[in-house]
C-alpha cells in the first residue's frame, strides 16, 4: 500500500470516529497502517463522557512522520476539528490545496525540513486555524502571502529557526494574533514598524536571540501588549522611547543581557507595570529616575548585576512593591538611609552576596509585613539589635555565610519573632550561644546553626525554644552537652549534632523531646551508648551514630523506640552484639540496620528476632564475622536482605537454606573465605531448586576461597552424602566455655597434686 493511500485511510478513519476516548474501534492504531503515522481521537470534554459529542467539540489528532515531495491531500472532512502535527522527515513543498478538505484548528511542523510553502497554502483555513507552529525547521522563506487571510489565528510560534535575515514585517497580515513566539531564531535586530499592525498582540517573546539594540518606536503599534520578554539576547543599548506608548504593559523582562545602564525615562509611558526583570546584566547603579511613577510595580528583579550604588529615592514611588531581589551585586553599604521607607507592604527582600560589610539598624524600619529577608553571603560580622524591630510577620531570616562572629545576648534581635519559621545562621563564626539569645523568640520553628565555631552552649540557651521543630548544630566544636540542654524543647522533631567532638551522652539527655523523629549524632567521639539515652524516644525513626568510637551497645538500648526506621552504627569499634540488643520490640517499621565497618566477631542468637518488618536491609559488611546460623535472623515470615561481604566467614550453617530457598532471606557474601566442601552442600541444593534463576536466592557471586574459579553455587556437591550438614566450627561461646571448664579442671588437679606432695613432705 502506498504512503498516499495510508494517509487517506488514516484521515477517513479519524473522521469516522464517534467516541471521545482513544479506542481501536473509532481511531486507527499506530501499528495498523504504518509506524510513521500516529492517529488518535481526543476530546476537550474530559470531565464528562459523551456518547455523541457535539460538532466542533471533538478534536482529532494526527501525527505524521515521513518524507514527501508534496504534501498529499486529506480525505473529505465531516466538520471535525483537527490537530495535525508533522514531526521529523522532510516536505519538499506545501502546495496551495494540500489541506483544503480538512478543518485544521492547530497545525504544527516540528523538526521538519520544508522546501517551499506556496502562497495562500494556509489561507484555506482562514475561518478556523487558531494555532500555527514552525519549530526547529530549516525554513526561513516566509512571505506575507503565506499568512494572508488567517484572520482567526491567535498563536504563532516560529522558534529554533534561522531568521537572521528575516524581515518581520511579513507578519503584518497577522493582525488577529495575541501570542507571538520568536525564540532561538538568530534574530539580530528589530526595525521600527515591523510589529506596527499587530494591534491585538498581548504576549511577545523574543528570548535567546542576538538582538543588540532596541531603538525608538521599535514596538510602536503594539497597543494591546501586556507581556514582553527579551531575555538572553546581547542588548547593550536601549532607547528611552523603546517601549513608548505601551500603556497596557504589565511585565517586561530583559534578563541576561549586557546592559550597563537604563534610561531614566524608559518606563515613563508604561504606568501599570507590575513586573520588571533586569537580572543578569552589567548595571552599576540605580538612579532615582528609573522607576519613578511605577506605583503598581509588585516585582523587581535586579540581582546578578554589578550595582555599587542605589540612590536614596530609587524605590520611593514603589508603594505596592512586594518583592525586591538585589542579590549578587557590589552594594557594600546603604550609607545610613532607609532605602525601603515607602515600600511598606514588601514581602520579600533579597540582599544575598552583595559584599555588605555593615548594615544599620533602621534600614528595614517600618516594614511590618515583610516575611522573608535574605542577607546571606555578606561580610556583616555583627547584627544590630534593632535590625528586625517590630517585624512580627517575619518568617524566614537568612544570614548564612556572612562572617558573623558575635550575636548580642540581650534578646533584642529576635524579640518580635511571632511567626518565624526559619532562622538560618549557618556558615558563620559564632563561638557560643548565650543564655538570653532566644528569650523572646518562643515561636521560631527551625534554627540552623550548622558550620560555625560553637564550642560552648549555655545550659539555658534553648530553654525558650519550646515550639522549635528543627535544631541543627552540626559541624561545630561542641564537646559536652548539658543533661538539661534540650529539656524544654517538647516540639523538637529533628536534631542534628553530627560532626562535633562530643565524647559522651548523658542518660536522660532527650527525655524532654517525646516526639523527636530524627537524631543525627554521627561523626563525633562518642565511646558508649547508655541504656536510657534512646529508649525514651518512642517516636524516633532515624538514628545515626556512625563514625564514632562506640565499643559496646547495651542490651535493650532501643527498647522504647519501636517506631525506628533506620539505625546507623557504621564505622565504630563494636565487637559484639548481644542477643538482647533489640529486645523490647518488635520493631515492625525498621528497614535499615547498618553496622558495617566495625570489629564485630560474633552476632549472638536471637539478635534480629524482634525485627519483624518486611524488606529489612541489614549491613554487617567489613567486620570480622566467621560464621552464620539461622538463629540470629528475624521471623520466617519476613523477607529480609543482609550484607555480609568482606568478613571472615568460611562456613554457613545448613539451617539457613530453608529461608534462602523460600526467598525470605537474601545474602551478600562476596569477599569471604568460604570453603567449598560438604559443609556447604546445602548451597548446591538451593542453587538447583531456586526459581527462576539462582540469582533470585543469592545476591552476589560469592567465590570459593579454595577454588577461586568456582562460585559457591556452581561448585559440584554431588559427592556429598547429604545437604544438611552443619558447620564443623564449634560455636565460639560454647568453645570458650569448654576451654574455661577444662582450664579450671586442670588447675584443680594441679592444686590437688601439689597439696598431696606438700603433705607427704611434711609427714616425712
Amino acid at each position: 500500500m502506498s504512503m498516499y493511500r495510508m494517509l487517506q485511510l488514516c484521515a477517513i478513519l479519524l473522521l469516522a470516529a464517534t467516541s471521545w476516548s482513544i479506542d481501536s474501534s473509532s481511531c486507527i492504531h499506530p501499528t495498523s497502517v504504518a509506524t510513521n503515522i500516529i492517529c488518535s481521537c481526543r476530546s476537550h470534554h474530559h470531565h464528562q463522557r459523551q456518547q455523541q459529542p457535539e460538532s466542533y467539540t471533538d478534536l482529532a489528532y494526527c501525527e505524521i512522520r515521513d518524507t514527501f515531495k508534496e504534501m498529499p491531500p486529506f480525505a473529505q472532512s465531516d466538520q471535525r476539528h483537527y490537530q495535525v502535527t508533522f514531526s521529523g522527515g522532510r516536505i519538499g513543498r506545501i502546495q496551495e490545496d494540500a489541506l483544503i478538505d480538512i478543518d485544521v484548528i492547530e497545525l504544527t511542523f516540528d523538526r521538519v525540513s520544508i522546501g517551499h510553502i506556496d502562497d495562500y497554502a494556509l489561507s484555506v483555513h482562514a475561518g478556523i486555524l487558531s494555532e500555527l507552529t514552525f519549530a526547529k525547521n530549516e525554513f526561513s522563506n516566509f512571505r506575507p502571502q503565506i499568512f494572508e487571510g488567517l484572520y482567526r489565528l491567535q498563536k504563532v510560534n516560529i522558534s529554533y529557526n534561522d531568521l537572521s535575515e528575516f524581515d518581520l514585517s511579513v507578519m503584518q497580515p497577522l493582525n488577529s494574533i495575541t501570542n507571538l513566539v520568536l525564540e532561538h531564531d538568530n534574530i539580530k535586530s528589530i526595525n521600527p514598524g515591523w510589529f506596527s499592525k499587530l494591534s491585538n498582540l498581548v504576549d511577545l517573546r523574543l528570548t535567546e536571540n542576538d538582538i543588540t539594540r532596541l531603538s525608538a518606536g521599535v514596538f510602536s503599534g503594539l497597543s494591546s501588549l501586556k507581556y514582553l520578554d527579551i531575555d538572553n539576547n546581547r542588548l547593550t543599548d536601549i532607547s528611552a522611547d523603546a517601549v513608548n506608548n505601551s500603556l497596557f504593559l504589565k511585565s517586561i523582562s530583559m534578563a541576561q543581557n549586557r546592559l550597563t545602564s537604563i534610561p531614566g525615562t524608559l518606563f515613563r509611558r508604561t504606568p501599570i507595570l507590575e513586573t520588571v526583570d533586569l537580572r543578569g546584566n552589567r548595571l552599576n547603579n540605580i538612579s532615582s529616575e528609573i522607576f519613578r511613577g511605577l506605583i503598581y510595580l509588585r516585582n523587581l528583579h535586579i540581582e546578578d548585576n554589578r550595582i555599587t550604588r542605589i540612590d536614596r529615592d530609587a524605590f520611593k514611588d514603589l508603594t505596592r512593591l512586594r518583592e525586591i531581589r538585589l542579590s549578587n551585586n557590589l552594594i557594600q553599604t546603604f550609607e545610613g538611609h532607609r532605602l525601603f521607607a515607602n515600600n511598606i507592604i514588601l514581602d520579600t527582600i533579597e540582599l544575598a552576596n552583595c559584599s555588605l560589610n555593615d548594615i544599620n539598624g533602621d534600614v528595614f524600619r517600618g516594614l511590618y509585613k515583610v516575611r522573608n529577608i535574605d542577607l546571606s553571603g555578606n561580610h556583616l560580622k555583627r547584627l544590630p539589635n534593632d535590625l528586625l524591630a517590630n517585624m512580627t510577620t517575619l518568617q524566614t531570616f537568612n544570614v548564612r555565610n556572612s562572617k558573623l562572629d558575635f550575636i548580642q545576648s540581650d534578646a533584642g534581635l529576635f524579640e518580635s519573632m511571632f511567626q518565624m519559621k526559619w532562622l538560618i545562621l549557618d556558615g558563620n563564626r559564632i563561638s557560643n550561644i548565650p543564655a538570653e539569645l532566644f528569650r523572646n523568640a518562643r515561636r521560631i520553628e527551625n534554627v540552623v546553626l550548622r558550620k560555625n565555631s560553637i564550642s560552648a552552649i549555655n545550659p539555658a540557651a534553648f530553654y525558650h525554644l519550646e515550639n522549635t521543630k528543627t535544631l541543627d548544630l552540626s559541624e561545630n566544636y561542641i564537646v559536652t552537652l548539658d543533661p538539661k540542654l534540650f529539656s524544654s524543647m517538647s516540639h523538637l522533631t529533628n536534631l542534628d549534632i553530627s560532626i562535633n567532638k562530643i565524647t559522651d551522652l548523658a542518660e536522660g539527655l532527650f527525655t524532654g523531646n517525646p516526639i523527636l523523629s530524627t537524631l543525627m549524632l554521627n561523626n563525633n567521639l562518642i565511646t558508649n551508648l547508655g541504656k536510657n539515652v534512646i529508649s525514651s524516644l518512642s517516636k524516633l525513626q532515624y538514628l545515626s551514630l556512625a563514625n564514632n568510637k562506640i565499643q559496646h551497645v547495651v542490651e535493650e538500648a532501643f527498647s522504647g523506640a519501636t517506631e525506628l526506621v533506620s539505625v546507623d552504627f557504621a564505622n565504630n569499634n563494636i565487637r559484639l552484639l548481644r542477643g538482647a540488643t533489640f529486645s523490647g520490640g518488635p520493631f515492625p517499621r525498621l528497614r535499615q540496620l547498618l553496622f558495617s565497618g566495625n570489629e564485630l566477631r560474633r552476632l549472638e542468637d536471637g539478635l534480629l528476632t524482634t525485627l519483624t518488618g518486611q524488606g529489612l536491609f541489614g549491613n554487617f559488611s567489613t567486620n570480622n564475622l566467621t560464621h552464620l546460623n539461622v538463629k540470629i535472623f528475624g521471623p520466617k515470615s519476613s523477607a529480609q536482605y543482609f550484607d555480609f561481604r568482606d568478613n571472615r566467614i568460611d562456613c554457613i550453617s545448613a539451617d539457613v537454606s530453608e529461608r534462602v530457598l523460600d526467598r525470605k532471606l537474601r545474602l551478600y557474601l562476596a569477599g569471604n573465605p568460604l570453603i567449598c566442601d560438604c559443609s556447604l552442600a546445602w548451597v548446591g541444593v538451593v542453587a538447583k531448586n531456586c526459581r527462576p534463576t539462582v540469582e533470585a536466592c543469592f545476591a552476589d557471586e560469592s567465590r570459593c576461597d579454595n577454588l577461586p574459579s568456582e562460585t559457591i553455587f556452581s561448585y559440584n556437591y554431588d559427592d556429598c552424602i547429604n545437604a544438611t550438614s552443619y558447620c564443623p566450627r564449634i560455636d565460639h561461646s560454647v568453645a570458650s566455655q569448654s576451654i574455661d571448664v577444662m582450664l579450671s579442671f586442670i588447675l584443680i588437679v594441679k592444686m590437688f597434686l601439689i597439696s598431696r606432695c606438700l603433705s607427704d613432705v611434711v609427714y616425712v
